[in-house]
């Protein structure tokens, strides 16, 4: 005979898995009715109800920034310059409930990876590297090489210098350097040892 013990170690799982969906479909409520939000950003006029402590959990960037209390001076408002509403309106419902962004092409992908980087979301920072590797060209190799040095963006990096390796010589990465493809406008510190490297992996 089947214990009670039993049946509900069955039901448990079942009951846990409804619980945090609808958790998360009260979280994505919350941050689009802005019911008890206690701060406000702006962007391109639009505002953004947001709540601290939410913000506070998930990201070590507004953690420091509420810790501050600079909020005391500014009216609970901040406008926000660096990144447009659409994709603020995407990075938080990230926040509240963990949907992903779209990653609908490479500059928004792109985009994605800076705005984790900033505000300190490894986990989204990860995905997006991943999804830049995954699609790498020889078009885009050299200015993804760019991104990844500048963003601290490790995978990215390494997947680069190996599609680059495999598809460029020698020649091929100095003509770049020489035509300014690999340094940019804004020449990284740490872009030779990343030269150095590349010529070391290829012919």
């Amino acid at each position: 005979m089947e214990s009670i013990s039993e049946k509900t170690t069955i039901a448990r799982p079942i009951r846990k898995l409804d619980d945090k969906v609808q958790i998360i479909e009260d979280l994505g409520h919350l941050l689009k009715s802005g019911e008890f939000s206690d701060f406000k950003f702006t962007i391109e006029k639009q505002k953004f109800p947001v709540h601290k402590a939410i913000l506070h959990t998930r990201s070590p960037y507004f953690k420091a920034m509420f810790s501050q209390g600079f909020e005391e001076n500014t009216k609970n408002c901040v406008e926000i310059k660096d990144i447009g509403a659409d994709m603020f309106s995407e990075l938080l419902e990230y926040l509240y409930t963990s949907k992903l962004p779209e990653f609908t092409d490479e500059a928004k992908t792109i985009e994605i990876l800076i705005i984790a980087d900033k505000y300190q979301l490894n986990s989204l920072k990860t995905i997006a590297e991943n999804e830049l590797s995954s699609k790498i060209t020889t078009e885009s190799m050299f200015n993804l090489l760019i991104v990844a040095d500048t963003y601290n963006a490790t995978i990215l990096k390494r997947k680069t210098i190996e599609f680059i390796s495999s598809k460029a010589t020698s020649k091929d990465i100095l003509q770049a350097i020489f035509e300014n493809k690999v340094f940019g406008s804004k020449q990284s510190k740490t872009m030779m040892n990343v030269v150095s490297d590349l010529l070391n992996e290829t012919k």
